[in-house]
């Protein structure tokens, strides 16, 4: 299930924080450098990866380690960056295509931005940060309660994250949305936004914190200008599944943002798999969270017919049966 409470405000989200500030590059931008400083730079982290790789504790702690491997990432993806994207722009399929759309929308100079009614979306966020009301935890924490402010700063999808969703929905034309992990609805009115002027789309969200899942209905509530449909539902993944996937097929965007682990990422994913398009985009947030979901992502990229796009925070699972004779891997840098 959705657990806020299991990500450390002193790891993976001080990343986002700072960014490597490199002369003439844009935020987050591979810099122009020449092969020789490429090559440097990658014999560098290489040896880091190494001894990530091997967990050698005694040299390096894994908050380190972590921050070496998205580094090594950051490198690795800058030498095929302009050949991956030449591939996706060139695809038949609408899914790669929009997948490339996306990335090109939300890196540009004020991406975000772009977006139109941004200033709405931002000013839900800007309430959720100074919102000290306590809701309670229950089931998933019993007799546990947290401020809104507390769990918006650890737990939901930041901005700029946020945008690149909306882009990839806005772009692939979304019909039918499906995401796993409500928590405050911060995601889910970039998803939502995104189907404002389709009357025949649906969002679907689960969540198993009651609490949640209340906020996110307000939120939703006040979206009056979307044409779409939503419909939340509160409850233990597993058990909701089988019960919402039949109602709301065929999905071809699917958000998986809860429950980090190994095994429960893998079953969700093949109990959605029957209810998919023929051509769908599967969003897999945490990657790297832990060992477990990095096994799991692996794991994915094995299912025949994929394509998948490694973010290092986030993997883009493509999905067509009919139209993807083999599976394909790349990797792109978005954002530290």
């Amino acid at each position: 299930m959705a657990s806020f409470l299991s990500k450390d405000k002193h790891g993976i989200h001080s990343i986002h924080r700072k960014r490597p500030k490199l002369p003439g590059t844009a935020a987050g931008t591979p810099p122009m450098l020449s092969r020789k400083e490429w090559n440097v730079l990658h014999s560098i982290f290489y040896l880091g990866s190494f001894l990530a790789r091997f967990e050698i504790h005694l040299f390096i702690n894994p908050m380190i380690k972590k921050r070496i491997q998205k580094l090594k990432h950051f490198i690795d993806s800058g030498f095929s960056r302009e050949e991956v994207l030449k591939g996706l722009a060139s695809s038949s399929l609408r899914s790669e295509q929009s997948v490339y759309s996306a990335y090109r929308r939300i890196r540009k100079r004020g991406g975000l931005d772009q977006i139109p009614g941004i200033n709405a979306l931002r000013e839900y966020e800007a309430t959720l940060k100074l919102n000290n009301t306590m809701i309670k935890l229950d089931p998933i924490h019993p007799g546990r309660s947290s401020d809104i402010a507390t769990i918006y700063q650890h737990a939901a999808s930041k901005p700029f994250w946020a945008g690149f969703y909306y882009w990839i929905a806005r772009q692939f034309k979304s019909q039918s949305i499906l995401e796993l992990g409500t928590n405050l609805g911060v995601s889910g009115q970039y998803f939502y936004h995104a189907l404002a002027d389709n009357s025949i789309a649906r969002f679907v969200s689960l969540e198993g914190i009651p609490a949640l899942q209340e906020c996110a209905r307000h939120r939703l509530e006040g979206m009056t200008h979307v044409q779409a449909s939503y419909h939340l539902y509160t409850g233990f993944y597993s058990e909701l599944l089988p019960q919402v996937l039949p109602e709301h097929p065929a999905y071809d965007l699917v958000f998986i943002d809860g429950h980090h682990q190994y095994q429960p990422t893998l079953d969700y994913f093949w109990q959605i798999k029957p209810y998919l398009a023929d051509d769908a985009i599967l969003l897999f947030d945490d990657i790297n969270w832990n060992s477990g979901m990095q096994q799991a992502w692996l794991e994915l990229q094995k299912v025949p017919h994929t394509i998948a796009i490694d973010f290092f925070k986030m993997g883009v699972l493509i999905y067509s049966p009919t139209q993807i004779p083999f599976n394909k891997s790349y990797s792109l840098f978005l954002s530290f």
